[in-house]
């Protein structure tokens, strides 16, 4: 019975830490959102550049880049912020 309590009462820290930190978690999301596109431009850019979908790609994803900085930079502050 002992170890179901410390399971139940790790739980309700769980839940508390959520609600009350629920920024500093969409910051985290946030962050780490920006940085997988970041590297997923970066990627692009590494590839052959003769195919014309691949060219394609590029000018798809260089409209994102404003997406990308923004998503880190807000992440980070909510992350800052918030804790």
């Amino acid at each position: 019975m002992r170890y179901y309590d410390y399971f139940i009462d790790g739980l309700n820290l769980l839940l508390d830490y959520i609600i009350t930190n629920y920024l500093v978690i969409i910051g985290f999301i946030l962050f780490v959102l920006g940085i997988k596109l970041f590297l997923k431009i970066t990627e692009r850019k590494k590839l052959d550049s003769n195919s014309e979908n691949v060219i394609n790609e590029i000018r798809t994803l260089d409209n994102y880049w404003m997406y990308c900085l923004f998503s880190i930079i807000l992440g980070a502050y909510l992350i800052i912020k918030n804790v």
